[in-house]
Parts: C-alpha cells; sequence; structure tokens
C-alpha cells in the first residue's frame, strides 16, 4: 500500500513538473524591428500629396509597404536558436530563463570558440569596435504598481559572449535601439520595445554572414494549438 501511495506521488509530482514546463515552454520573448523614419520628413510629405489624389491611395500604400520592407529578412539568434524577421518585422524566441533581463548586441563580425572538437564552448567578437550591447531590464514599481523596461546601452570590455545572448546580424549603425524607460506589464511573454532597422541595411549582405554561424543554430518553428475560443501559436 505504502509503495502504491509513494508511487502516485512520484508520478503527481512529475505530472506537475511537466506541465509547469510545457506552460515555460509557450512563453515567448518576442520583438519588433520596425522601419526607422527618422528625420525623412520629405518622403512622408509625398506620400501624403499622392494619397490625396483619386485612385492613388492603394497604389501609394501598397509602393510604400514594399518599399519599406526592410526590417525583414533579418537574422537573429538567442540561446541555441535562430529566427528571421518576418514581413511585419516580428522576431519570435521561446523563453528560455525566468529572468526579466534581456541583453542585446548587434554585430556582423561573430564566430564560434571550440572547446574541442565540434563542440562550442562559446562565442566570441571578431571586433569590439565593430559592435553594440544593449540590455533591457523589465521592472516592477512597487508604488505605482506598474511594469515597465529600462533600456540601456553597455560599454562592451570582452570580445567572449554570455550563453544567453541575443544576437542581431547586423551593422550596429544600421540599427537604431531608443535608450530609455518605456510601458510593460505583467504579460509572462517578453514583448521587447521596438527596435529599428534604417534604411539602406543590407540584409543580403547580413545573411551571408550570418550563414557562417547559422549551422550552430536550430530555427524556430511554428505550431498551432486550435481550441474553442480560436488558436495558439506554440514555438517548437
Amino acid at each position: 500500500m505504502k509503495k502504491k501511495i509513494i508511487l502516485v506521488m512520484i508520478l503527481n509530482l512529475f505530472n506537475i513538473k511537466n506541465s509547469f514546463n510545457q506552460q515555460a515552454n509557450t512563453q515567448m520573448l518576442t520583438f519588433f524591428i520596425r522601419p526607422f523614419l527618422g528625420k525623412d520628413t520629405k518622403s512622408g510629405e509625398k506620400i501624403s500629396k499622392k494619397l490625396k489624389i483619386p485612385g492613388k491611395t492603394t497604389e501609394t500604400l501598397t509602393k510604400q509597404m514594399f518599399k519599406d520592407l526592410y526590417n525583414t529578412g533579418i537574422f537573429t539568434s538567442y540561446m541555441g536558436n535562430s529566427s528571421i524577421s518576418d514581413i511585419n518585422g516580428q522576431i519570435k524566441f521561446l523563453r528560455k530563463k525566468k529572468s526579466d533581463v534581456v541583453d542585446i548586441v548587434i554585430s556582423l563580425n561573430v564566430k564560434p570558440v571550440f572547446m574541442v572538437s565540434n563542440t562550442i564552448h562559446h562565442f566570441s567578437l571578431s571586433k569590439i569596435e565593430e559592435a553594440k550591447w544593449y540590455r533591457f531590464e523589465k521592472i516592477f514599481n512597487k508604488k505605482t504598481k506598474e511594469y515597465s523596461w529600462k533600456v540601456i546601452e553597455k560599454k562592451i570590455t570582452n570580445k567572449n559572449l554570455p550563453a544567453d545572448i541575443l544576437l542581431i546580424s547586423s551593422k550596429p549603425s544600421s540599427i537604431f535601439i531608443q535608450t530609455g524607460t518605456f510601458p510593460s506589464d505583467d504579460d509572462p511573454n517578453l514583448k521587447l520595445p521596438d527596435i529599428y532597422a534604417k534604411k539602406g541595411i543590407s540584409t543580403a549582405l547580413n545573411a551571408v554572414k550570418f550563414l557562417k554561424i547559422k549551422k550552430y543554430f536550430s530555427p524556430i518553428k511554428s505550431d498551432y494549438k486550435f481550441d474553442t475560443q480560436g488558436y495558439q501559436e506554440i514555438l517548437v
């Protein structure tokens, strides 16, 4: 009898742990890469004028949409996985740690450092001066009961990158990250503030550079779980 009780307890503990892991695996780390408008007001004025011409609305918006697709096709990697920004500029990863801190490095020159044979110990920057490092930290204010993201730029003092770094494969000059404080919520999914791709970013060159290390990462894939209220996207 005691053996049966112990066995049932072990099975229950296993099911609770398994349920927790399944729930954790559905949580995401995500953000959008938006087209950086900056001070380009002339193009905005031209578009506004065209939109006032009868019959030009759909044509103008369609052309502008495809013209601004330089925020798509940007390669990224995070804790063993790779992802590429979709047509909306969205990047999705599985949330793999409890910490509300996300470190992002922007660089085209990253190389693997091997421990023995084909076992990678870590990744390293070829040149510190050709990279930028930003830290995103989700903070809860006990007085206001509100969540926010604090974004700062960090000085790079070491070429070696930690295992939990999120890499954006691009020249730092082609990506804009706004530092400061931004509103957030208590969602367990980490939804970072928007990141911006500047006009002229070479997604083709970035892709070629990333291909050198792409084989060391597993691509993120989406699956969908349907229920009576709709569907839920699950990353695998």
